[in-house]
C-alpha cells in the first residue's frame, strides 16, 4: 500500500453500484476509471489507510450535479462518514458548502478543479476573488493540498 511508502493522505473515488443506472453517468467524480466500486471497498480503503497512520479523502468532483445526484452525492458523503472517512475533496461550491455544513466531522477541501455555476458557489468567493470560508470553514472546509494527496485506486491509464 501507498501509506507503506510514507503516504499520509490518500484519496479514491467511488461509483457505487446503482449509479450508473439512476443517472446514465459512468462516475460520481471526474474519474471516468479506477474507481472503488462499492461501499465494501471503501470501507476496506478507510480501514487500511487508518490501519497505517494515513487520512483518507473521497472525491465529489464531478463538474455538475443535477438535484437528484446531490442528494445521492450526499448519501455517499454519509456512508463515508460513517464508515470514518477523514475528508471529502468537491468541486461544486454549491455542494461544498452544503456538505461542510450537513457533515461537520468530516474536512470538505475545495477541489483544485472547482467552478462556480450557481448562487450558493457565488456566495463562497470573497471579492478579492479568492474562497472565502466563512460559515462554511468553520464546519471545517479548508483548501485542498493537491500535492499531498496520492490516489488510492489505480486506472489503466496511470499505472
Amino acid at each position: 500500500m501507498l501509506a507503506e511508502a510514507g503516504a499520509t493522505e490518500l484519496y479514491c473515488g467511488l461509483v457505487p453500484p446503482d449509479w450508473r443506472g439512476r443517472f446514465q453517468s459512468i462516475s460520481a467524480n471526474r474519474r471516468p476509471s479506477g474507481n472503488l466500486a462499492s461501499y465494501a471497498d471503501l470501507a476496506e480503503a478507510v480501514r487500511s489507510a487508518h490501519a497505517h497512520a494515513a487520512a483518507l479523502s473521497l472525491v465529489l468532483n464531478a463538474q455538475h450535479y443535477a438535484a437528484a445526484q446531490i442528494e445521492a452525492a450526499e448519501e455517499i458523503a454519509g456512508r463515508f462518514a460513517d464508515l470514518g472517512g477523514d475528508a471529502l475533496i468537491v468541486s461544486d461550491l454549491g455542494l461544498v458548502e452544503r456538505l461542510a455544513t450537513r457533515f461537520p466531522a468530516l474536512r470538505v477541501h475545495v477541489s483544485s478543479v472547482a467552478t462556480c455555476r450557481n448562487a450558493a458557489a457565488a456566495r463562497l468567493q470573497s471579492p478579492r476573488n479568492a474562497w472565502a470560508y466563512g460559515s462554511a470553514h468553520s464546519a471545517g472546509m479548508s483548501r485542498r493540498r493537491p500535492a499531498r494527496c496520492i490516489q488510492l485506486a489505480s486506472s489503466p491509464t496511470n499505472q
